[in-house]
């Protein structure tokens, strides 16, 4: 952290108070704390803008995919996202702009929409964060042909998603999803 400023009480006040403003740049990420002091006591919060990538791949996990929150979108996922790798998905190597991101995201929450992702372990490295989880969702309508079973489906994955600057712009991904094919087909022949 380096002092970028510093502000006195105005003489005669009787005050003696100094604000000191920290500017924190690390892997371009910046942090700003500020405080104001009123005759009531010290006020002093973070800039709601400081977020690390972890930070904004758990609001992705939970906001988007788990809650549908389709409109956090714009502050997470950049311009352009590439699907690096994610066999199975019918995104597997397309770049997606924005709008095609969240058509992605309505498309495959409809047969799942109360999914939930839990997030099991996350580490982050320059701009890059790993992130494996489980996920589960209840199957309420047809999926790769297979009609609904109303009944709660699980997986687990391994994520590596790609940042550009403050917001992610792809990802690496591995999941289950012949186990999540097992339990559909076990639940439609009534294993």
């Amino acid at each position: 952290m380096s002092v970028i400023g510093e502000i006195q009480p105005l003489e005669g006040t009787g005050a003696n108070v100094q604000l000191v403003v920290e500017l924190g740049l690390s892997q371009n990420w910046i942090s700003v704390a500020s405080a104001s002091w009123t005759r009531d006591g010290v006020s002093a919060k973070c800039d709601p803008m400081h977020r690390t990538p972890k930070d904004v791949v758990t609001r992705l996990l939970s906001d988007v995919w788990s809650h549908g929150d389709a409109s956090a979108v714009p502050d997470i996922i950049a311009e352009r996202y590439t699907i690096f790798h994610d066999p199975g998905d019918p995104w597997d190597g397309q770049t997606l702009d924005r709008d095609g991101y969240v058509q992605r995201v309505l498309e495959s929450r409809a047969p799942f929409p109360d999914q939930r992702f839990a997030i099991c372990e996350m580490l982050a490295e320059d701009a890059k964060v790993a992130v494996t989880w489980t996920w589960s969702g209840t199957h309420r309508l047809p999926v790769a042909g297979m009609p609904a079973t109303n009944r709660v489906i699980q997986m687990s994955g391994a994520t590596i998603y790609s940042f550009e600057g403050a917001v992610i712009a792809g990802h690496w991904q591995i999941t289950d999803r012949l186990g999540v094919f097992r339990q559909l087909s076990e639940r439609q022949s009534g294993a």
